[in-house]
C-alpha cells in the first residue's frame, strides 16, 4: 500500500513539473513570436539596377543600390542601404519610361525598422490641418513589420477605419486617407497592435 501511494506520488509531481514545462514553454513561445511579429521583416527583396541619387539631403549617403521588396502596378517598394548600415526605404514610379524615387524615409539613429516602437513605415506626400492637428494624405503607401497584417487610421472622432492590406511586408492605399489622427496597425485577428504618433503641438 504505502508502495503504490508513492509511485502515486511521484506521478502526480512528475505530471505537474511536465505541466509546468509546457506552460513555460508557451509563454515564452508566445512572447517571442509577439516581439519577432513587430521587429521581422521577412520579404528580403532583390538587388535590381535603378539610378539613385549618391545622398538624401539630410537623411545621410547611401550605397547607391537599391533592393526591391515589391513591385505593384507603377509602384516600386525599395530598400536603399545608407553607408552607416542602416537604411531608408521608398516607392519609385515609372514616368516617361524611367523609374523615379517619389518618396522615401530613412531610419533614426536610435530606432530601426521594424520596431515594437516603429512596426509601420508609411510613405507618402502630406499636409497638415493646423486648426484641427490632422495628417492629410495626398499618397499613401509602405511598408510594415510581419505581424502586421491590415494598416487603419483613426479619425479626428477616434473611429478605427482599415484603408490597407499588408502584402509580402507592403502596403497601398488608392484613396488616401484623410483627417487622419494617427496610424494604426492590426494583426491577423483585427486588433490594434500599435498606435502611430500624433500631430505634434507647435511647440513641440
Amino acid at each position: 500500500m504505502e508502495r503504490r501511494r508513492s509511485v502515486l506520488a511521484l506521478g502526480l509531481l512528475v505530471a505537474l513539473v511536465l505541466v509546468a514545462a509546457v506552460a513555460a514553454v508557451v509563454l515564452l513561445r508566445d512572447d517571442g513570436e509577439s516581439d519577432h511579429g513587430l521587429a521581422a521583416f521577412s520579404t528580403r527583396g532583390t538587388p535590381i539596377r535603378m539610378e539613385i541619387p549618391e545622398t538624401l539631403g539630410p537623411w545621410g549617403d547611401v550605397t547607391g543600390e537599391a533592393i526591391l521588396i515589391a513591385e505593384r502596378p507603377s509602384l516600386r517598394f525599395l530598400r536603399l542601404p545608407r553607408k552607416d548600415g542602416s537604411s531608408c526605404w521608398a516607392t519609385a514610379e515609372r514616368r516617361s519610361g524611367f523609374w523615379s524615387l517619389t518618396g522615401f524615409t530613412c531610419e533614426g539613429d536610435f530606432v530601426r525598422f521594424p520596431d515594437p516602437r516603429r512596426p509601420v513605415m508609411p510613405i507618402g506626400r502630406i499636409s497638415i490641418d493646423p486648426i484641427k492637428r490632422l495628417w492629410n494624405y495626398e499618397a499613401f503607401a509602405g511598408f510594415a513589420a510581419d505581424g502586421v497584417k491590415r494598416i487603419g487610421v483613426f479619425h479626428e472622432n477616434d473611429r478605427l477605419v482599415e484603408v490597407a492590406t499588408v502584402t509580402k511586408n507592403t502596403f497601398r492605399a488608392d484613396e488616401p486617407p484623410q483627417g487622419v489622427k494617427r496610424l494604426a496597425a492590426l494583426d491577423a485577428a483585427g486588433e490594434v497592435i500599435w498606435r502611430g504618433d500624433e500631430v505634434p503641438q507647435p511647440d513641440e
